[in-house]
């Protein structure tokens, strides 16, 4: 991940955690909707999609040159990678945004951080960005609703107050709803950040791919 990548992210991270304390969770109450996990999901979602498999095997399989960027060769080396992209991004955004989370509550520590983890990591597994916008949103809103429900359990079965089995059905389809509405409003977001960085990357290594052929005909000639 380039330095600004880095930023971009934090970045990100940071304005989802405030919104969560600020907006989300005072209006959502009692239901645990969560914006930081309906980002985690979502980059999750996307990130592997574009990052490798599909304008990295796009820009391969069209040559050097990069004059496919946009395509979908690669076929299953690219969707594998794609794949194992998108877990991995969703893995390590989803244990860092619940750690944070974590910290900056009255619960155990750990609990936000093992089960976003999680969540980022299915999310990644699943990850193709031809779903429409509004196929995307429901899955990201189910698996987040999912998470929410674990991550009460897990609350309850550290005797945390106000945890309990019947609190997790009760708000799985409240939760489920307001995930759907964020996630409905990120998506777009995440799209465009997550395709203007993959096309950059590409461009760039189209640019090297032109920069290596021309020096190698130069020292031909």
């Amino acid at each position: 991940m380039t330095p600004l990548r880095a930023v971009a992210a934090l970045a990100a991270l940071a304005t989802a955690l405030l919104l969560q304390a600020t907006v989300v969770a005072p209006a959502a109450v009692p239901a645990p909707v969560s914006l930081p996990a309906v980002l985690v999901a979502v980059v999750a979602l996307h990130s592997g999609a574009w990052g490798a498999g599909g304008l990295r095997a796009g820009a391969l399989g069209a040559g050097r040159l990069g004059t496919g960027l946009l395509g979908t060769g690669g076929g299953s080396a690219g969707s594998s990678r794609g794949a194992q992209s998108g877990a991995g991004t969703g893995l390590a955004l989803g244990f860092a945004t619940g750690l944070i989370a974590d910290l900056g509550s009255r619960h155990p520590v750990g609990v936000l951080a093992l089960v976003w983890l999680g969540l980022g990591l299915v999310a990644g597994k699943l990850a193709d960005h031809r779903r429409r916008l509004g196929a995307q949103a429901l899955l990201a809103a189910s698996l987040c609703a999912v998470a929410a429900a674990l991550a009460t359990l897990l609350l309850a079965a550290l005797g945390s107050s106000g945890a309990s089995v019947a609190a997790a059905a009760r708000y799985l389809i409240p939760t489920a709803l307001g995930d759907l509405v964020l996630a409905l409003i990120v998506i777009p977001l995440a799209r465009a950040a997550l395709r203007s960085a993959a096309l950059g990357a590409a461009r760039a290594r189209s640019e090297r791919a032109v920069r290596v052929a021309t020096v190698g005909d130069d020292r031909d000639e």
